[in-house]
């Protein structure tokens, strides 16, 4: 079992510094993905108001 965490946070750590790779980009997927959570979230708010 803790060959498969030592697995996983290896793989977990190669990703994020892939992608600290590209500053630039990581950010603009970051701020992307909260945009793209905030309308989800906006969305369902809509969808299931009280009136």
């Amino acid at each position: 079992m803790k060959r498969h965490f030592k697995l996983i946070k290896l793989f977990w750590s190669t990703t994020i510094a892939a992608a600290l790779e590209y500053r630039l980009n990581f950010l603009f997927a970051t701020i992307s993905s909260l945009g793209g959570l905030t309308g989800s979230l906006f969305g369902l708010s809509l969808f299931y108001r009280n009136s």
